[in-house]
């Protein structure tokens, strides 16, 4: 069988051009222990043209592949080729037969004989404590004291995972478990991986066909559906277990390992019946939360609701002035402040009495919904009197939407209660302010501040009364 040295991707390329002429009857061996830094897409190109090797040029195999580099570059993962592609080298920790001194860092890539289980090694390395080179000494010994090692390494990730993880091989036999298996079996994460106990000997599952391997099914060559199964571990621990098994596809042919996921369900239905119990005892104290929450809200919504109109009362429109007053000093826009009267309502009361008052109330508020956005604030301010907010409107805005109000007031009427044939014409006088906001940010909200914008509207109402009512009066905050 040939041996070809490759050194880098080039040659690797060439080489694949070129097996057709080379006498390779017995196979062909490729030697990677030269190849030096390489990048993700020459990596994609050495798999491809590998699986191309194997399927169509004959026999192939490789040796001196690290598990490091092979990690490291994703080259674990073969599934295309035939099983005459055989990757039999490992990283391995060394001494220097010079000085004696140990290499911890498994730099060295030495090809393991799989029958005699012997290790080979040509490879000089450069030892610090030397000058020159010098050969490794390396024994079989030190391969099988690394292999826990190894395991623990590319497995290290299900630690993170909130259930019990098992790694066995082909024999049953555990090569690694994480912190929720060591604690599931009573068996330290470092007896897991060095001892490599059997797994029925720490656990035992009503289902006793659970692992066939290559005697079954289960758990062989394809992942498993999640299988429900008691157990009981060799502290007589028992208990319910969610199972699933999945082959490790990344593991080397030579060293098939399988992925077992445990999740134990136990604790899971003992707290389900504890709830059960308790949700029964508090079932009557929610209940009861429950009803005083519904009588909070509904004093909430009285103490904000004016109930004959439905509107906002006057408390309400007091805290929608603060929010507004704040936002508009924080964002810098402008909005407009309403306050409006029914025309004459006392002689609404005298003349056909106080549940036709009432009525008319009730359709100036329909008429104000009508006309004004979503986003308006609207609250009957007291008696007669209505108040509107009017957010991220100029002064041109707030002028347009007093005028429509009035109009709108104007042209509809209300019915006579004790006589329906008979409307009776409302009108109502405006006074509105539109506030700058850069004047606002040196100013403070309180109480006087409250008084101060609500006696500019109150000012031009007075003067649109004046005016012989059924009109507006409009001014600008601060005025030019």
């Amino acid at each position: 069988m040939d041996e070809l040295s490759i050194s880098n991707v080039s040659d690797f390329l060439e080489l694949y051009h070129r097996l057709d002429r080379i006498d390779g009857s017995d196979g062909i061996v490729l030697n990677f222990r030269k190849l030096g830094t390489v990048t993700m897409d020459e990596i994609v190109i050495i798999k491809k043209y590998l699986s191309l090797m194997a399927e169509s040029k004959g026999q192939v195999s490789a040796s001196h592949v690290g598990f490091s580099f092979l990690e490291k570059y994703n080259l674990l993962d073969f599934s295309a080729l035939d099983s005459s592609f055989v990757i039999k080298s490992f990283y391995i920790p060394y001494c220097c037969n010079k000085c004696s001194k140990i290499s911890e860092r498994f730099v060295v890539s030495s090809e393991i004989d799989l029958d005699t289980k012997m290790l080979l090694s040509d490879q000089k390395i450069k030892c610090e404590g030397c000058l020159g080179e010098s050969t490794p000494l390396v024994d079989f010994s030190s391969y099988t004291k690394f292999l826990p090692l190894h395991d623990l390494y590319q497995y290290s990730n299900f630690n993170n995972f909130q259930s019990a993880i098992l790694v066995i091989d082909e024999k049953k036999r555990i090569h690694y478990g994480n912190d929720f298996a060591a604690n599931l079996l009573g068996f330290s994460q470092k007896r897991l991986l060095t001892k490599n106990p059997f797994i029925y000997d720490l656990i035992l599952f009503e289902n006793t066909n659970l692992f066939c391997m290559k005697d079954g099914v289960v758990g062989y060559n394809n992942p498993t559906q999640i299988i429900e199964s008691n157990y009981t571990t060799h502290n007589s621990e028992s208990g319910t277990l969610q199972i699933l098994i999945l082959p490790d596809y990344t593991a080397p042919s030579f060293r098939k390992r399988w992925i077992i996921y445990l999740h134990n369900v136990s604790l899971e239905i003992n707290l389900k019946d504890k709830y059960a119990r308790e949700l029964e005892d508090k079932s009557q104290a929610e209940k009861e939360l429950d009803s005083v929450q519904k009588q909070r809200d509904e004093l909430f919504k009285l103490a904000t609701i004016d109930p004959m109109t439905g509107l906002k009362n006057y408390r309400a429109f007091k805290e929608r002035f603060h929010l507004e007053f704040e936002r508009a000093r924080r964002h810098l826009y402008e909005f407009g402040i309403i306050i409006l009267d029914i025309d004459f309502f006392k002689k609404f009361n005298d003349t056909y009495g106080h549940q036709q008052g009432d009525e008319v109330l009730r359709h100036v508020s329909k008429v104000l919904r009508r006309t004004l956005r979503a986003v308006d604030f609207i609250a009957r301010y007291g008696g007669e009197e209505f108040v509107i907010i009017l957010p991220q409107t100029d002064g041109i805005g707030v002028k347009i939407v007093l005028e429509k109000l009035r109009a709108n007031i104007e042209e509809s009427s209300v019915a006579n209660i004790k006589n329906e044939s008979e409307l009776l014409r409302v009108t109502a006088s405006l006074g509105g302010v539109s506030i700058k906001s850069e004047k606002l940010r040196p100013m403070e909200w309180g109480e006087d501040v409250f008084k101060y914008f609500v006696e500019l509207m109150d000012k031009n109402l007075y003067l649109a009364k004046e005016h012989g009512r059924n009109c507006v009066v409009f001014s600008v905050w601060p005025t030019a």
